[in-house]
């Protein structure tokens, strides 16, 4: 029975974990316990359970009358995530470019190719998902766990953002150009240059964000959507 229970909650979690981030559920929207489990066809205890443990995650904040409400997008909480991002990835990056290997320049090169088949096949989700990919396997290769540590603890506040950038024009192609410049860098050695590319990539990206915020033609993706 408990492992059935687990496996109920496990599924919710994973379900609604997975709507948040591609903005299916839209920040500020009140999610209904009740109308979710009847979508999952489960009873709404482990509904109510996977939305406490994405509360405990900030993806989740609570509502009036003891519901629950998708966590909001704040400008300034973005702009404090691309900071961190700026420092330690480009630290990260310049760090491995004396040490990388040609077959782990290669599985860069083959996770940018999978971003561009993605994005002639209109696939989000493989899209946004070889972007971390790719970031995160530049962590990786730099071999510091506690950055590793600390921005793993970020990515799935980060990915919402990612989804949040399709919205901004020319903004996912641009991502597949700056990563080939960073590992046209990483593949000649260039330490420096690479760490600026990085940089200059991560900056046009919250230059992007910011003049979304701006946009009120898509103040709906930021601002409170309360269903009735």
């Amino acid at each position: 029975m408990t492992h059935t229970k687990n496996a109920l909650t496990s599924e919710a979690y994973h379900t609604i974990k997975k709507q948040i981030i591609d903005l299916h559920l839209r920040p500020g929207e009140l999610i209904l316990v009740q109308q979710l489990a009847k979508k999952l066809d489960i009873s709404r205890t482990p509904v109510r359970e996977a939305l406490v443990r994405l509360k405990q995650e900030g993806l989740v904040q609570s509502a009036e009358g003891r519901k629950f409400k998708v966590a909001e997008f704040t400008l300034d909480t973005v702009m404090e995530i691309y900071e961190i991002r700026s420092a330690l990835e480009s630290l990260a990056v310049a760090g491995v470019t004396s040490t990388i290997k040609p077959g782990q320049i290669q599985k860069l090169s083959d996770i940018l190719q999978t971003m561009k088949a993605a994005l002639e096949k209109n696939d989000d989700d493989l899209f946004f998902d070889s972007d971390l990919y790719f970031h995160n396997y530049i962590i990786e290769l730099y071999g510091n766990k506690t950055i590793e540590a600390m921005l793993k603890q970020l990515n799935d506040k980060l990915q919402r953002v990612r989804y949040l950038t399709k919205y901004i024009d020319g903004r996912v192609e641009n991502t597949i150009d700056e990563h080939a410049r960073i590992l046209e860098h990483i593949r000649k050695k260039d330490a420096e240059a690479a760490k600026n590319a990085y940089k200059d990539h991560l900056n046009k990206v919250k230059t992007g964000i910011e003049e979304l915020f701006k946009d009120s033609s898509k103040r709906f993706l930021i601002k409170p959507f309360i269903k009735n």
